[in-house]
């Protein structure tokens, strides 16, 4: 109690509080600070005064434009907190998903009026290209959460935006970054045995209960893409994973890990926000199936049994890979933008190759698997060296 209190009463040279009297809460280092960031305390008042305000005085609420701005040391060191609310957290990245939509159909549109003929219209809007120009609006999931987090810096620089979105290398070596890099090739892989055999078992389970040739055709609804990979040729589906890894990877997980999942937990507890995130993010890969429901309500329900849990599932990984990097993104991001290509390389051989193509694939990626195991294993080793801690 006696250490608490003398902490609480602790100043610095001309009068400078560095904790706050009344809680105790360490307040940032900012000269021109007005209130307590946890508890209110007129800051100014007890610097002018050398003395701790009435109520009356000191009960006022902190106006937004006075909220506590994060310094740049403190967008690494601080990992609890609020930081935006809860509606920001889920409706900014809504927004940015409504906006992208948006800039598509403006695309859309002049389309539809300009090209009378359905045919050609149809195989436009289904074509590999089509969707290769679409995914670069997903950008739009980086820039408005970029936007929106400098209102809470002191100095809201590129990198500093970037920084609290946890898309950054800051204060990484080169060795710590590479073995970042290498935990996003492992989990990716991870994922894609783990959300294959899902599949795999729910449609054997829901093959019992429904024909699913009948409702589907040949091809169950097991990827968004798929109709995209059927008809590509190699220079595109190149073209379809390079957008993979850089587009679709940053900014799905600036959006939903990086800005919802680290606001929500911040407010609502990690576990609570892992899962609302999660849920989100499936939600938002399931619009589509608002199509099928317009042709078969059965249809419907059965796409989104066989694909929520695959969805839910990678989101839940990486969720907690973002929780377990502390808050950093480099791990998850690659894991993200390494399964989706191989998600998209795997469907190309199945549609267009032969078995056997597909089981030198299949040992190429467990090769992969193995040697960035290695490789991250091996890196540890070499910082445990030259600091004396094993870290994992």
């Amino acid at each position: 109690m006696n250490e608490t209190h003398e902490k609480s009463e602790e100043k610095t040279q001309e009068n400078n509080w560095k904790y706050c009297p009344r809680c105790g809460a360490e307040l940032p280092p900012i000269d021109d600070i007005k209130y307590c960031t946890r508890c209110g305390l007129d800051i100014a008042y007890l610097k002018k005064y050398n003395k701790v305000p009435s109520d009356s005085i000191s009960k006022v609420d902190i106006k937004k434009d006075e909220r506590p701005k994060l310094t740049e040391d403190e967008i690494f060191t601080k990992k609890e907190g609020r930081i935006w609310d809860n509606p920001a957290s889920i409706f900014i990245p809504l927004g940015a998903f409504g906006a992208m939509e948006l800039a598509v159909s403006i695309i859309i549109l002049p389309l539809i009026f300009f090209i009378p003929m359905n045919q050609l219209l149809n195989d436009i809007l289904n074509s590999t290209v089509f969707l290769i120009v679409f995914s670069l609006f997903e950008y739009i999931f980086i820039l408005i959460p970029f936007l929106y987090v400098g209102l809470f810096l002191e100095r809201p620089t590129i990198g500093n935006r970037l920084a609290i979105l946890g898309l950054t290398t800051k204060r990484k070596t080169g060795l710590e970054t590479i073995q970042e890099i290498l935990l996003g090739v492992i989990f990716a892989i991870i994922a894609l045995i783990l959300v294959n055999l899902i599949s795999l078992f729910l449609e054997f389970i829901m093959s019992f209960f429904f024909n699913l040739e009948s409702i589907f055709g040949t091809q169950t609804p097991t990827s968004e893409t798929d109709l995209y990979i059927a008809s590509s040729n190699i220079i595109e589906i190149v073209l379809l994973v390079i957008i993979m890894i850089v587009v679709i990877g940053p900014s799905e997980e600036v959006a939903f890990r990086g800005f919802m999942q680290k606001g929500l937990s911040r407010t609502l507890g990690r576990n609570l926000g892992l899962i609302i995130t999660a849920l989100i993010f499936t939600g938002i890969h399931l619009i589509s199936i608002a199509v099928i429901a317009l042709e078969s309500a059965i249809g419907a329900i059965v796409a989104f049994i066989l694909l929520f849990f695959p969805y839910f599932v990678i989101s839940l990984l990486l969720g907690y890979l973002f929780i377990w990097r502390n808050e950093n993104l480099i791990a998850p991001t690659i894991t993200h933008g390494i399964y989706n290509s191989l998600t998209v390389l795997m469907g190309f051989l199945v549609f267009n190759y032969s078995l056997f193509t597909f089981g030198i694939f299949s040992l190429i990626t467990f090769g992969i698997f193995f040697i960035s195991i290695a490789l991250y294993f091996i890196l540890n080793y070499i910082k445990q060296q030259n600091q004396g801690v094993v870290e994992i």
